[in-house]
């Protein structure tokens, strides 16, 4: 009884694992693949530019895996391809993917320039590493701090 009261507790509010279900994060985590959930980071810090959180899409009730591209109060603008981010500084900045696959591009929902709203208290702008194959913020808007529900990693 202890022991299944300790793994209950610990997969609750320590850790967990995932499996990915799609390609939106290829070539990160391929379909099907295992993960963890990292559920206790965000307890004590906000998500950093670049890691991979998990959230609930509002919208479709699916749990997602996307990486963070913008923070909050950042704007963002995708052109020639490229993310770029003006940050609270007011100082613009080409985002260095390099976790993307050799010869990817980024366009916007509607193939074109884009530039988004600054975002919000709270708010994060997160992308599929697979940019061809992902539904993210570039169509359901900005990830809202409460839906995020923790730290992806491998294994």
């Amino acid at each position: 009884m202890v022991c299944i009261l300790l793994i209950f507790g610990i997969r609750t509010f320590i850790v967990e694992p995932g499996r990915v279900n799609g390609r939106s994060m290829e070539s990160t985590f391929l379909d099907n693949q295992m993960f963890f959930v990292d559920k206790l980071s965000f307890f004590f810090r906000t998500p950093h530019r670049g890691e991979i959180i998990q959230f609930l899409d509002e919208e479709s009730h699916e749990i997602m895996l996307k990486r963070v591209i913008a923070l909050p109060h950042e704007v963002l603008s995708i052109r020639e391809n490229k993310v770029f981010i003006l940050g609270t500084d007011v100082l613009e900045f080409e985002l260095n993917e390099d976790y993307l696959k050799a010869g990817s591009i980024t366009k916007s929902a509607d193939g074109g320039y884009a530039f988004y709203d600054p975002l919000g208290d709270y708010e994060y702008f997160v992308m599929g590493d697979n940019r061809e194959e992902s539904r993210d913020s570039r169509v359901f808007g900005p990830v809202h701090r409460s839906q995020i529900t923790g730290r992806v990693f491998g294994f």
